[in-house]
């Protein structure tokens, strides 16, 4: 923003720093992890006339006049910015239940071992080895 100074109006002009914290969620697998950090951030309001304008005069030697006042001031007050991304769990729980895929995700995982163990058990009561 660019602030315009006129000559003939004397002007004052306040600018207002702030403290805010960003706190970011953003990892494929989200369990609550967040990485939090501080920034400051500046604003500054528009030009408002100033109350010191009349030129001393040799008839008015009390009176006062200000060509530009500048005042900064920190704000007290902290904003908290919090952002999230999409994780993977949202996509899963979106897609028809996050139990669902797991149970299909686990069942996939398991099922060459259930298979492998349901073949050596019906071999071994199918067939017995006796020694002579």
């Amino acid at each position: 923003m660019t602030q315009q100074v006129d000559q003939n109006i004397p002007t004052w002009i306040n600018g207002r720093l702030n403290m805010n914290e960003l706190e970011d969620e953003i990892a494929y697998l989200q369990y609550g992890q967040a990485a939090e950090s501080d920034f400051y951030s500046y604003t500054m309001s528009n030009n408002i006339p100033s109350s010191w304008n009349t030129w001393p005069s040799p008839e008015n030697l009390n009176a006062r006049y200000k060509y530009v006042s500048i005042e900064y001031n920190m704000n007290l007050d902290k904003m908290n910015w919090t952002r999230s991304t999409y994780s993977l769990l949202d996509w899963l729980g979106d897609l028809g239940g996050l139990m669902d895929i797991l149970l299909k995700i686990g069942s996939l995982m398991t099922e060459p071992m259930a298979h492998f163990t349901l073949q050596v058990t019906l071999m071994t009561s199918l067939f017995r080895f006796k020694s002579s």
